[in-house]
């Protein structure tokens, strides 16, 4: 699911790591059928390709491997993806020759396995919505904040949603156990999901974002300042789904 809201959040992202000279690929952990991976594909092609190495939209997901769906999180179709992202990119289209797929078990790979599908570059935005189980969504924090480069951010999906409190748990795990392995800090809360940048951008992001689009309120997670937005409809009317 994806709240169309996030679209904005998502390109002020994009305006900042421009602004900053970030470069690098983008990628989604757990796609289902596309909806929050195409606007990553379409902010990677709205810019020029920066350095030398070429940038990609990489997808991962089990899709029809239904045995490594561990928590019955969503199936995904690899076909329905496919037409869906055809649909903002026609075949034609030569940015279509940077979109990459991995059908796989996201808990078997290691950060380095996503690196080399970008031909060793980085990654500046990771959205994770893999695993909904503790070691499985733990496992893809660390895969994406290994694989990120300089001023990236990953966007974390789930971390307050009530039916998946194996990713709150990740998520808290990952900023305090792990905390001495990488330098992300809470930037925004937003729509169910929790986005985090590196230490040493994050008051230049925040900053530009929240005059571009004014929180809710703001707050502090993890001794970093958080820009709070709405949470959505999607996650609350799925929360007091009783038939789920």
């Amino acid at each position: 699911f994806f709240e169309v809201a996030l679209v904005f959040l998502y390109a002020q992202l994009h305006a900042c790591q421009m602004v900053a000279g970030v470069s690098g690929s983008v990628a989604e952990i757990g796609v289902y059928r596309g909806k929050s991976f195409i606007p990553l594909y379409i902010l990677l092609t709205c810019g020029p390709q920066v350095g030398e190495i070429p940038e990609v939209a990489l997808a991962v997901d089990c899709f029809e491997d239904q045995e490594f769906n561990r928590d019955a999180s969503g199936v995904g179709m690899l076909a329905e993806f496919h037409r869906n992202v055809k649909r903002f990119c026609p075949p034609s289209d030569p940015a279509l020759a940077r979109l990459a797929v991995l059908q796989v078990d996201s808990n078997t790979l290691i950060s380095k396995d996503l690196i080399s599908v970008a031909s060793g570059g980085k990654f500046r935005m990771i959205s994770v919505d893999g695993g909904h189980l503790l070691e499985g969504a733990l496992q893809d924090m660390r895969n994406a904040a290994g694989a990120l480069a300089p001023g990236g951010v990953i966007i974390l999906d789930d971390v307050f949603n009530s039916d998946w409190p194996g990713v709150g748990e990740a998520f808290h795990t990952f900023m305090s156990l792990d905390a001495s392995g990488h330098s992300l800090v809470p930037m925004l809360i937003a729509f169910n999901k929790v986005v985090l940048v590196h230490r040493n951008f994050h008051q230049s992001f925040l900053a530009r974002i929240v005059v571009a689009l004014p929180p809710r309120k703001m707050s502090t997670m993890y001794g970093s300042q958080v820009a709070i937005y709405e949470e959505g409809w999607i996650a609350s009317f799925h929360s007091n789904d009783t038939k789920f």
